[in-house]
């Protein structure tokens, strides 16, 4: 978990303890912090390959960046798959 989101946030986890259980990332003015699904519950998750998008996910993480394009290409480059196109609103981008 720490080494697939410290690539994806080009960020090295900043946390000392419970360093099995939970990653923080400081990046600029923004901490991430996640926790490891418990090993009795990721027992029970059937990761499949390739995975499956779940854009009707509740839970949608949103990261600010400055070249959408360029860290879209750099995420694809880790071998994480993008849903949807990217638009441009008033406001940025977002996806169509």
């Amino acid at each position: 978990m720490k080494r697939f989101y410290g690539e994806m946030l080009g960020a090295n986890s900043s946390n000392q303890g419970w360093t099995g259980a939970w990653a923080t990332f400081e990046t600029g003015s923004t901490r991430c912090s996640l926790h490891a699904i418990p090993a009795e519950i990721a027992k029970s998750i059937e990761i499949e390959s390739p995975p499956t998008p779940r854009e009707e996910d509740p839970v949608k993480l949103i990261f600010a960046v400055k070249d959408v394009e360029s860290e879209r290409a750099r995420l694809e480059s880790l071998g994480i798959k993008s849903c949807g196109v990217l638009g441009r609103t008033g406001r940025g981008v977002r996806r169509g």
